[in-house]
C-alpha cells in the first residue's frame, strides 16, 4: 500500500506495518530533516544551477528549498517565518509566506542596541526627573503662558455656536447642527468636510419637519433631487448626501403641509425614486396641482399614505399617474377635489381625471383610497394582475330625482380598461356617476362586494370584454342598470339592488363585429340576482349598437315592482337566439309582460330558446304574463302565472313545443295567434286557445281546447284530443271523420 503525505514538509508517512518499499520515501524524509536541522543555502537563486553533490539553494519562482545528494535535486517547502543563513556571507533572510528577506544577524542587532544605550546614558537622569536639564523656570513661565491662551482660544473656538467654520467644525468627526437646508447650503467651503456630520432640524427655518442627517461627498456629481441630494450654488464638484432612515417623505423634498402648495416637491420625490423605494406620506394633508404629478418605469415600488390627504389645487387631470410601474403598492390615501356638478359640465365632461392611475404594469396593487368631488377614482389601463380594493368615493352629481347628464357614464370610481386578470372588490359609490366601470376588452376581471347610492350612470358596467365575473353587488337609486354587461362569457349572480330609473340588469352585444349568427356577445349568464322598484325591466337581453347577445341564461333570478306600463317586462329579450330562461320570479310587474321573449320577424336565424319553471305573480300589464313573439323551436315547460287571461300569449310561434304550464286562476294557459304553426301544445293547466295556424298538435290539456277540434279536419296524424272528458284521436287528414274514439276499459 502507498504512504501518505504530511502537510509539514511534505514528509511520507503511514506505511502500513509489514510492508515493503517503504525505504526510498524515508530516506528523502531523512534528507529533507536533515537540511531543515542545518538551515544554511549557498544562495539565493531565480533558477538552479547544475546539481552538484552538497549544494543548497533557495529558489524564489516557487519559494521552496533545493539540496543536491547523488547528482539529485530533492525539495522541500518552505516553512513560513522560516529562518535560514547564506554560507558565504552569514546573511540571515526570512520567509514572510510571500517572499525571502534579508534581516539583521544577531551581531547587527547588538550594535544597535548598545547605541541605544549610549545615548541613554548620555542624557543623564535629568532627561527623566527635571525638565530644568533643558530651560530656566523663567522660559518655561513663558510656554506656558502662550500654552494657556492657546487653550483658552480653542475652548472659545469650539464654544462658538454663530460662526458654521468653529465650533464643531473644527474637530474631526465632529456633527455641525443648522436650523434649515438653505443654513447647511451656505456653510463656507472650510466647513464642508468629509470627516463632519451635519444635523438639519428642518427643511426650512420655521420647521421641524424635513431635517436630518447629512455628510459632505466632495468628489460626488450625482443629480441634484432636493431632498437626498444637494448642492451648493456654483459648486459643481460635491454634494451633501441625506442619510437614508425608513421610508422617503414629502416633507424631505420640501413639502409644506396645511394648504402651501407642495406640488415642487412632490415632483422632486416621485422623481428621486428608484426601484424597491418605500414612500411614506405620514398621514399629513397636503395641497397639490393635479395633472403634474407621474412616475415612469420603476419597479416595486411601495407608496404608503398612512391615512394622507390631498387637497388639490387644480381640475387638470390626474392627481398620481404610475406608467410601466411592475409590482406598484400605493395605499391609505384620500384626495379632494375642486369638481362640481356645474363646473365638470363645463369643463370637457367626457375627459376623465383620476386620483390614481396605473398605466402597462403587471402587479400593481391599489388599496384603501378615498375619493370626494373628483371625476375618479382608480383607474388601471393595459394593466395584468391588478387589484384595486377598499375604495369608499363621493362624488359631486345632485340627487339623482332633481337632475341629472347623460355624461354621467364619464365617472367611475374605479374603472379597468384593457389588461387581463385584473380584480375590483369593496368598492363604494355616491353622487356618482357608476361604482366600476370594465372596458376596452378588458379580459377575465374579477368584480365583487361592490356597493353605491344615487349614481347617474351603472353601478357596475361591464362595456365590453371577455370572461368576467361580476357578483355581491348591492346598488340603490340607479340612472341605469345594477349590472351591465357586454361582450361574451360574462356571469353577473348574488347582486341586486332597489330603484333602478330603468332596468335593473342588462346583457348585450359589445358592438364589435357580428359574428357567424349576426350576433355579438355569448355565453353570458344572469343568475341568483334581485331586483325591487325598477322604471323599466328587471333584466332586458337586448341589442346594442345593432349586435344582439346569444345563448345567454338567466336565471333564478327575481324582480319586483316594475312600475311603467310600457313593454317591458321582469325578463325582457328582444333578439333572442339561444336563450336559457328557468327558475326567475316576477312579482306585481305594471309593465306590459311580466316575461317577454322575442326576436326580430325579419330575422332569419332560429331562436331555440328553452323557457321553463317561470313564475308570475300579480302581474297587472295589459298583456299576458308570458309574450313569445316570431320564435322558432322555443321549448316552453313549466311555467306558471295567477293572471286574469292567457298566462302564454304566442305571436308567430312555430315548431316548438309548450308542456305543463299553467294559470292558478283556471283561465287559459296558453293562446296561440293564426300566424303560430306546427307546435305541439301537451299537458296545460287552463285552457288553451285553439291555433287556427297549420299542423298544430293539442294533446292531454285541462280543461280542452276552447273550440272542439273533431268537427274539423284532424291537423295531423295521431292528433288527440279530449271532448266531454272523452278522447280521440286522428288516423287520417281527410276530414272530420278521420277523428275516432279511444275506448277506456
Amino acid at each position: 500500500m502507498s504512504s501518505q503525505q504530511s502537510p509539514f514538509l511534505e514528509a511520507q508517512y503511514g506505511w502500513p506495518y509489514g510492508s515493503n518499499g517503504w525505504s526510498g520515501g524515508m530516506d528523502e524524509n531523512l534528507l529533507k530533516f536533515s537540511f531543515m536541522f542545518d538551515g544554511n543555502v549557498d544562495s539565493v537563486v531565480s533558477s538552479l544551477p547544475a546539481v552538484s553533490n552538497g549544494a543548497a539553494h533557495f529558489l524564489t519562482t516557487d519559494n521552496r528549498f533545493y539540496f543536491g545528494v547523488n547528482g539529485i535535486w530533492y525539495s522541500s517547502p518552505c516553512p513560513k517565518n522560516f529562518i535560514f543563513k547564506i554560507k558565504s556571507s552569514g546573511d540571515f533572510y526570512q520567509f514572510d509566506g510571500t517572499s525571502a528577506s534579508q534581516i539583521n544577524n544577531p551581531a547587527q542587532t547588538d550594535a544597535r542596541l548598545d547605541a541605544v544605550e549610549l545615548t541613554v546614558a548620555s542624557l543623564g537622569s535629568a532627561a527623566f526627573e527635571d525638565v530644568s536639564a533643558f530651560a530656566t523656570s523663567a522660559e518655561l513661565d513663558v510656554v506656558e503662558g502662550q500654552a494657556q491662551g492657546y487653550t483658552d482660544a480653542l475652548r472659545e473656538d469650539l464654544g462658538d455656536s454663530s460662526n458654521p467654520a468653529k465650533g464643531a467644525a473644527m474637530v474631526g468627526r465632529g456633527v455641525v447642527a443648522v436650523d434649515s437646508i438653505a443654513d447647511l447650503l451656505a456653510l463656507p467651503a472650510e466647513a464642508r468636510r468629509e470627516d463632519l456630520r451635519y444635523s438639519v432640524l428642518g427643511y426650512y427655518s420655521d420647521t421641524a419637519q424635513g431635517g436630518g442627517e447629512f455628510y459632505w461627498d466632495s468628489v460626488s456629481e450625482l443629480a441634484v433631487d432636493n431632498g437626498y441630494v444637494l448642492a451648493v450654488t456654483g459648486v459643481t464638484v460635491g454634494r451633501f448626501l441625506r442619510k437614508r432612515v425608513g421610508a422617503k417623505t414629502p416633507v424631505q423634498y420640501g413639502a409644506r403641509p396645511g394648504t402651501e402648495d407642495s406640488t415642487a416637491a412632490f415632483g422632486d420625490l416621485l422623481a428621486s425614486l428608484t426601484d424597491n423605494d418605500f414612500v411614506d406620506f405620514e398621514g399629513r394633508t397636503y395641497a397639490v396641482a393635479s395633472g403634474q404629478l407621474s412616475v415612469t418605469g420603476v419597479t416595486n415600488l411601495n407608496i404608503k399614505g398612512s391615512g394622507a390627504q390631498f387637497n388639490e389645487t387644480t381640475t387638470a387631470g390626474d392627481t398620481l399617474e404610475f406608467t410601466s410601474c411592475n409590482g406598484l403598492r400605493v395605499s391609505d390615501m384620500s384626495v379632494t377635489g375642486l369638481d362640481t356638478f356645474s363646473s365638470w359640465q363645463a369643463d370637457s365632461p367626457t375627459d376623465r381625471r383620476y386620483f390614481i392611475r396605473v398605466n402597462s404594469s403587471t402587479n400593481p396593487k391599489v388599496w384603501g383610497v378615498a375619493g370626494e368631488a373628483k371625476r375618479a377614482c382608480v383607474m388601471l389601463y393595459q394593466c395584468v394582475r391588478g387589484k384595486v380594493y377598499d375604495v369608499d368615493h363621493i362624488g359631486f352629481m345632485p340627487d339623482l330625482d332633481i337632475e341629472t347628464d347623460s355624461q354621467a357614464n364619464n365617472l367611475p370610481a374605479v374603472e379597468v380598461a384593457g389588461g387581463r386578470n385584473n380584480q375590483v372588490w369593496a368598492v363604494h359609490a355616491e353622487d356618482h356617476g357608476s361604482a366600476v366601470l370594465i372596458g376596452l376588452e378588458s379580459k377575465a376581471p374579477v368584480v365583487f362586494s361592490i356597493t353605491g347610492y344615487n349614481l347617474h350612470d351603472n353601478g357596475v358596467y361591464v362595456s365590453s370584454g371577455r370572461r368576467a365575473k361580476v357578483f355581491a353587488v348591492d346598488v340603490e337609486k340607479v340612472k341605469g342598470q345594477f349590472i351591465k354587461m357586454r361582450g361574451s362569457l360574462n356571469i353577473a349572480f348574488g347582486s341586486g339592488g332597489e330603484g333602478s330609473q330603468t332596468t335593473g340588469f342588462g346583457v348585450s352585444g359589445n358592438g364589435a363585429a357580428a359574428d357567424e349568427y349576426g350576433a355579438n356577445g355569448h355565453g353570458n349568464i344572469l343568475a341568483l340576482c334581485n331586483g325591487d322598484s325598477l322604471g323599466a325591466s328587471g333584466v332586458d337581453s337586448a341589442a346594442q349598437d345593432g349586435l344582439y347577445p346569444r345563448d345567454t341564461i338567466i336565471s333564478l333570478n327575481s324582480f319586483e315592482n316594475l312600475t311603467s306600463t310600457a313593454d317591458f317586462a321582469a325578463v325582457r329579450s328582444t333578439q333572442e337566439r339561444g336563450g336559457v330562461y328557468i327558475g326567475n320570479i316576477a312579482s306585481k310587474t305594471q309593465t306590459s309582460f311580466a316575461y317577454l321573449i322575442s326576436k326580430s320577424p325579419t330575422a332569419s336565424d332560429i331562436a331555440l330558446p328553452v323557457i321553463m319553471g317561470n313564475v308570475s305573480v300579480g302581474h297587472a300589464g295589459s298583456n299576458g304574463a308570458f309574450r313569445l313573439q316570431n320564435l322558432s323551436r322555443a321549448v316552453v315547460l313549466a311555467n306558471s302565472s295567477d293572471t286574469v287571461g292567457a298566462s302564454v300569449e304566442c305571436v308567430n310561434c312555430d315548431d316548438s313545443v309548450f308542456i305543463g304550464n299553467l294559470n292558478i286562476d283556471g283561465t287559459r294557459s296558453v293562446n296561440f295567434d293564426s300566424a303560430s304553426q306546427r307546435n305541439v301544445i301537451l299537458g296545460q293547466r287552463g285552457s288553451t286557445g285553439a291555433p287556427t295556424g297549420a299542423q298544430n298538435a293539442i294533446m292531454d290539456n285541462y280543461p280542452q281546447a276552447g273550440a272542439e277540434p273533431i268537427t274539423s279536419t284532424p291537423a295531423f296524424l295521431n292528433q288527440r284530443t279530449v271532448v266531454a272528458g272523452v278522447p280521440y284521436i286522428a288516423v287520417g287528414v281527410s276530414s272530420a271523420a278521420d277523428w275516432k274514439q279511444i275506448s277506456v276499459t
